[in-house]
């Protein structure tokens, strides 16, 4: 590692964090703790916002705010788990590709049938996990975020019983361009509506590799899953996908992509949902709130591949 990373503690390696915790496993404790209490409001009350970047952020911030005092923004340092995610500088682009296409081409994902609604899910999370525009805590809100999409879709996803072994394997081979194993663990977590005859899953179309990989939180303890931090590796060229725009040629049928207008009749406004959900009162965190932020490598670092 060619540089200090200014996420993280010198003298013990940890994030820094708000709580003045110096302990690697009473962070991971009392982070779990605090974050599942957020979690828990989430999947009681939609976070308000257009399902775009800024709406990412917000997620983030909802359920790191009381732990890290950069949540919900963007990194500022290269993290890889094997492979770069996308660069820093390329966040905000590939961002608005990403969730321009979902807004104009896909329609936030509602309307359509189940294995179609699998497809453009399982190539958003790829997308998503590629992106990884935070220092730490990616997977988790990644998850909140989709579940809440999936709600307004009208396709309920439950990452509860989601295997975290096969939601990394899935994540590696979604960044090698084969798409199909992640599509099959979303087709047991995406549960299937009274109004839907259980089809057979079709296999996903292979999308050009992308530096992918995220993974859901186990729900022991809503703690990142094992294996699973991001590390900053000192050879960039091992990177596939730094996260510039994806490449013209990759799907031909797909169009012009780019920053998409916020469309206020398909947006995440259901009804009940105007209000925004508060960060826990003090009482909820038993311990002090105050530290600069922890989770960027000014090199590469390891950081939590969808699972965090």
């Amino acid at each position: 590692m060619s540089s200090q990373d200014p996420y993280t503690d010198p003298a013990t390696g940890l994030l820094r964090n708000k709580l003045s915790i110096t302990s690697a496993a009473e962070l991971d404790r009392v982070e779990a703790e605090v974050t599942s209490l957020r979690l828990v409001q989430l999947r009681e009350r939609d976070l308000p916002g257009d399902y775009d970047l800024a709406h990412l952020q917000a997620f983030h911030r909802f359920i790191f705010s009381d732990v890290y005092p950069w949540a919900g923004q963007l990194r500022t340092v290269a993290i890889a788990k094997d492979d770069l995610f996308c660069l820093p500088q390329h966040l905000e682009g590939f961002a608005a590709d990403v969730f321009g296409r979902l807004a104009r081409r896909d329609g936030y994902l509602r309307g359509l049938d189940r294995p179609e609604f699998l497809d453009k899910l399982t190539e958003l999370l790829a997308d998503i996990n590629a992106l990884h525009p935070f220092r730490e805590g990616n997977g988790r809100a990644q998850r909140a975020f989709l579940a809440q999409l999936a709600r307004d879709a009208g396709h309920p996803l439950r990452w509860e019983p989601m295997n975290p072994e096969q939601n990394v394997a899935a994540s590696q081979a979604a960044h090698r361009g084969d798409n199909q194993p992640l599509r099959l663990m979303l087709d047991e977590l995406v549960e299937v509506t009274p109004a839907e005859t259980a089809t057979p899953a079709e296999p996903a179309q292979d999308h050009p590799a992308r530096t992918a990989g995220s993974s859901f939180t186990p729900p022991e303890g809503n703690r990142a899953v094992p294996g699973e931090n991001d590390v900053a590796p000192e050879t960039p060229s091992r990177s596939r996908h730094l996260g510039a725009p994806r490449n013209k040629t990759q799907d031909p049928a797909t169009p012009a992509r780019g920053r998409s207008e916020p469309n206020p009749t398909t947006r995440g406004d259901r009804a009940g949902t105007t209000s925004s959900l508060a960060p826990p009162s003090d009482r909820e965190v038993s311990y002090r709130l105050e530290q600069p932020d922890p989770d960027a490598v000014l090199g590469l670092h390891e950081v939590e591949i969808a699972s965090g």
